[in-house]
């Protein structure tokens, strides 16, 4: 129950910070392109690089700051953080077949479905 509480905290904070620093980007960028999205994602990927280094390879970060910041915090942020740690473990351990697979499908299976379940609720 403590993780959850951990991940239930931090994930509050990600999205409240996704939410500000989206408003805060997009009042000094206008365009159709979303990067203050691209911004935020490329920040909490970085940041789940640095977190998943300071508790694997560093051991500095406890079992329950992982909770917070790693699986709350960045995955609250960005999911796209998340799917970023996947693919970079696949990669240390060697596995380019499957990273490259969960690249793949991943953005395209994503993408797909996301355009899928907007045209039910549109054309049915």
């Amino acid at each position: 129950m403590k993780q959850v509480l951990l991940v239930f905290l931090g994930s509050g904070l990600g999205g409240s910070v996704r939410y500000l620093a989206d408003i805060g980007i997009s009042q000094f960028y206008k365009s159709d392109f979303p990067l203050p999205i691209l911004v935020i994602n490329i920040f909490a990927s970085t940041l789940v690089g640095m977190f998943l280094a300071m508790a694997h390879e560093k051991q500095i970060l406890s079992a329950n700051a992982q909770w917070l910041l790693i699986t709350g915090f960045c995955g609250g942020m960005s999911t796209f953080s998340t799917f970023s740690a996947q693919t970079l473990k696949l990669i240390e351990t060697g596995q380019w077949v499957y990273a490259l697979l969960n690249i793949f499908f991943s953005v395209t299976l994503c993408i797909s479905f996301c355009f899928l379940g907007h045209w039910i609720v549109r054309y049915a």
